[in-house]
């Protein structure tokens, strides 16, 4: 709702609460996850989502950490939530595998 896909491609924000600012290691990081994602490779967005972003879940599961990188940063169809609406896969994630750590500075870049 906050943000536009503009004419000329140029993202558009409406309301810069749902922004936030990197610094450039930060930034590199989540480029990494968001190049994972893109090609779809669970087992590297899971490590890049964990190691490299520091996302810590109770029990680690790579299956989990890939359909939470995935929605959080990137989609919410059905191959990721299995077809369940947002509430109902966001319970279903905390169930399988809850998040323990989530480093402040990606929490508002999903």
């Amino acid at each position: 709702g906050n943000v536009l896909l503009m004419p000329d491609g140029r993202l558009g924000l409406i309301d810069y609460g749902c922004s936030v600012r990197m610094q450039t290691e930060e930034r590199c990081k989540l480029a990494h996850l968001l190049l994972a994602i893109a090609d779809d490779d669970a087992p590297r967005v899971a490590a890049v989502y964990s190691r490299l972003l520091g996302v810590r879940t109770r029990y680690m599961k790579e299956d989990i950490l890939y359909k939470s990188a995935a929605f959080w940063y990137d989609r919410d169809t059905k191959d990721v939530t299995g077809g369940m609406n947002v509430h109902h896969f966001t319970e279903w994630l905390h169930a399988q595998d809850p998040v323990e750590y989530l480093p402040d500075e990606y929490v508002m870049a999903g």
